[in-house]
């Protein structure tokens, strides 16, 4: 590429496209060794160190819009005004005699930028256009409170994602209810529970720490053992106690 073609940039901040013009090579210290990267003036008067991938198109059937003697008097920044960017591309601003340069670029025309769009950009837009026209025909885009109508659906995709959290649950939480109504049903017919509320027995029972608390609390308030010595009540107790529940 000649010093002066116009080259098409993509804005490191918008995406937008830049004109510029090829001044040199860019110093292989911004580039890395076996990295092809070149300098642009761009008409914002910013230097922009960038390789192929940077570039939206060369436009060498342009003529070289800086004057010479302009060109040849421009002196690239030093390598430590370059910032990096992001997208491995690097920046720095001009001073005053690439300002006297810059105001000679002129913006390409816009036909001339979208002739030189790659195919899938070309692609993207029109997607991106057939999404818009299907939007804007869509039967709720004229309503006048369509802000009110997408806050009642996400409201609806609320509690629909609710409901079918709890139908999951469901079943779950429907085992637990019954297998707490299954040991209430136990304790009632033991006389530890009249309907809900604990009786003196029952009370007993829950003061018990053992592996079969019911089954040891009946047998303490039984009359059983009371003709026991203290050493053999012990004794029947720690049996009680070391006694394993069983599924039946």
């Amino acid at each position: 590429t000649e010093p002066g073609t116009i080259v098409l940039v993509q804005s490191p901040d918008d995406g937008d496209v830049k004109t510029g013009v090829f001044v040199s090579a860019a110093p292989e210290q911004l580039g890395g060794k076996g990295s092809t990267y070149f300098l642009v003036l761009t008409r914002d008067n910013m230097w922009h160190a960038v390789n192929e991938e940077h570039v939206w198109a060369v436009l060498a059937d342009i003529p070289n819009p800086l004057d010479p003697d302009a060109l040849r008097a421009l002196s690239t920044p030093a390598v430590e005004a370059f910032s990096r960017l992001p997208d491995l591309r690097f920046t720095a601003l001009g001073d005053e005699k690439s300002a006297l340069a810059a105001v000679q670029i002129e913006d390409v025309p816009e036909q001339v930028i979208i002739a030189q769009r790659p195919p899938e950009v070309e692609a993207q837009l029109s997607r991106v256009a057939n999404v818009e026209s299907e939007l804007e025909a869509h039967p709720v885009h004229s309503l006048p409170d369509r802000n009110k109508l997408l806050a009642r659906r996400a409201r609806m995709f609320e509690l629909e994602t609710e409901l079918s959290r709890k139908k999951r649950m469901e079943p779950k939480s429907q085992g637990i209810w019954q297998e707490f109504l299954d040991v209430a049903d136990i304790l009632q017919k033991f006389g530890c529970l009249s309907e809900y509320t604990p009786t003196p027995m029952g009370e007993a029972c829950a003061a018990v720490r053992a592996e079969n608390e019911l089954w040891l609390g009946i047998n303490i308030a039984s009359d059983v053992f009371n003709h026991l010595e203290p050493p053999q009540l012990a004794a029947a107790l720690s049996a009680l106690v070391a006694d394993i529940s069983r599924h039946d």
